[in-house]
């Protein structure tokens, strides 16, 4: 399933509308003092309303973490050919959730669950994370450290 979600195939039921995955929480306590920083998007579903084919360079910035209150600024910026780097900026909390699950909201969204499930991560070099709405989308992510992750990383993530 995850080579398909980057792919652009999504899980369908019956009824025609999109099925998510269960995402079971990372087995470690999830190390939010290691994650931020700066991620670069090496591999992400296709089909993003949010994130047209046409972006490049994209990144996804995580700063100002509140330890006590397990909250933190997220910063997603592109460019587009010529153009200066666009983005927005949102808020995340881990606070509550399981292991690697955080709700991350943009222009005052509110969810009740997690939205932004990291799947896999060695807060060095990479990051596999998982979105999903029942019946509105599903997206994965690769992401990494530098603007080009090593190639044997990124054939043991597509597995």
């Amino acid at each position: 399933m995850i080579g398909e979600l980057i792919r652009g195939a999504i899980a369908f039921n019956a009824q025609n509308s999109i099925v998510c995955d269960t995402v079971e929480p990372l087995s470690t306590p999830f190390d939010a003092v290691s994650y931020m920083g700066t991620w670069y998007n090496i591999q992400h579903s296709k089909g993003a309303a949010f994130q047209p084919e046409s972006f490049e360079c994209t990144l996804a910035k995580y700063t100002n973490l509140d330890v006590d209150a397990g909250t933190f600024t997220v910063n997603n910026s592109s460019t587009v050919g010529f153009l200066p780097r666009v983005g927005v900026t949102g808020s995340a909390t881990v606070a509550g959730q399981p292991n690697g699950q955080a709700i991350v909201s943009f222009f005052g969204q509110k969810f009740d669950e997690p939205n932004y499930l990291v799947m896999d991560t060695d807060y060095e070099n990479y990051s596999m994370v998982y979105a999903c709405e029942e019946n509105d989308m599903a997206y994965l992510w690769i992401l990494s450290r530098t603007p080009v992750l090593d190639q044997d990383i990124l054939d043991s993530l597509n597995k």
